[in-house]
């Protein structure tokens, strides 16, 4: 978890440069938080 909330924070921090080298990371990303505030929720 930790390491997908990293990710998340350096996509934030560098969204062009990130979207150029993995769009598809965005998406992971975006998946695995709704995932968890899903979860959270419940």
């Amino acid at each position: 978890m930790k390491r997908t909330f990293y990710n998340g924070i350096s996509l934030f921090s560098n969204p062009i440069n990130y979207w150029e080298v993995q769009p598809a990371t965005f998406r992971c990303v975006s998946d695995s938080l709704a995932i968890q505030f899903g979860n959270n929720r419940k």
